[in-house]
Parts: C-alpha cells; sequence; structure tokens
C-alpha cells in the first residue's frame, strides 16, 4: 500500500469472541495488498512486555495502556496496528482513543453465548464445557463479563463503516454496514 497511513484497528471483546481470529483473517488480506502492518495481541503482549502482571483492574489497566502506547508509537509512524485484547474499561480504552485521535478504530467483536462455549481456549482442544454445563444448568453464563466488575461493553455503531474505510474498501461500508 503506498503512502501507507498509519492507524490502530483495536479489537475488544470477551475471551474466546475471535479477536486474534479475525485478526489474522484482516492481517492476511492487508498483507496481500502490500500492507507492512503489525498485530499486537493481548496475550503476546501480556507474555512479552507485561510480565509479572496479574489480572487486577491495576494491572490490565497497564497491560492495555502499555498496547496503546505501541500502536500509538507505530501508527503515528504510519505502521497500521491490529490490537486484539480483551480491555474490558472503557476509561482506558478512551485514553487510547484521546491519544491517536482518528487513527483509532474501536471494534467490538461479540459472538454469540453457543458460539463461545463451542470455541476451545486458546492453547487447549477442549472447548469451554464449564460454560455450557452453567448454561445448561440455569446458573447464568459465567463469561469473561462476570469475572470483570464494571466492565463496560462499547457501542459498536459504526465500527464496521470506519473498519471498511481503514482497509481501503473505497470509504464504504462493509457489507451490512451504515456510516455512523
Amino acid at each position: 500500500m503506498a503512502d501507507e497511513k498509519g492507524f490502530t484497528l483495536w479489537f475488544t471483546g470477551l475471551s474466546g469472541a475471535g479477536k486474534t481470529t479475525i485478526s489474522r483473517l484482516l492481517e492476511g488480506h492487508l498483507r496481500e495488498r502490500g500492507s507492512k502492518l503489525e498485530i499486537l495481541d493481548g496475550d503476546v503482549v501480556r507474555e512479552n512486555l507485561s510480565k509479572g502482571l496479574g489480572f487486577s483492574k491495576e494491572d490490565r489497566d497497564t497491560n492495555i495502556r502499555r498496547i496503546a502506547f505501541v500502536a500509538d508509537l507505530l501508527s503515528r509512524n504510519g505502521v497500521p496496528v491490529i490490537t486484539a485484547a480483551i480491555s474490558p474499561y472503557a476509561e482506558i480504552r478512551a485514553e487510547a482513543r484521546e491519544t491517536m485521535g482518528e487513527r483509532f478504530i474501536e471494534v467490538f467483536v461479540k459472538a454469540s453465548v453457543d458460539t463461545w462455549c463451542v470455541r476451545p481456549v486458546r492453547g487447549a482442544r477442549q472447548p469451554r464445557g464449564r460454560l455450557r454445563h452453567r448454561r445448561r444448568n440455569g446458573r447464568g453464563v459465567g463469561a469473561e463479563a462476570d469475572r470483570v466488575p464494571g466492565a463496560a461493553r462499547p457501542d459498536p455503531g459504526g465500527c464496521g463503516y470506519r473498519l471498511g474505510r481503514a482497509v481501503g474498501r473505497g470509504g464504504g461500508p462493509l457489507p451490512g454496514q451504515t456510516p455512523a
């Protein structure tokens, strides 16, 4: 992609929603078009840049701030960035949005509970059977949102349109999307 402009596609959503899968598919599409981009996967960043952090609100915030710092550094220097991290707290995503401005495109990845149940946990071969069991027994979903107090779900309105613009579909929306 000649004269490529930097941007950050910030995929957020529950664990197992498909953030990394979508990121990798999009990466292949963009690389076929000649794009040089970077993916900042939450698990990879946690292992390499945030080793030793736990899952308290403070540690989660620190991890997301680190991802945002690297994404900002790359995107302001013309490198497209795709992030795939749970990033459950709206105020930390707002910090990233404020720092990157128009280069920040948030995409909430949502999977139905039925889809989520049959997906394996990363690195495991078995699906989330415990969740399926809890759901069958009427004890609630028990997903990441239940374990993260104060986790806000973003309004996805317009994200497909902005995503389509970012990846160069002639400025138009992705199929089924309308401009916000």
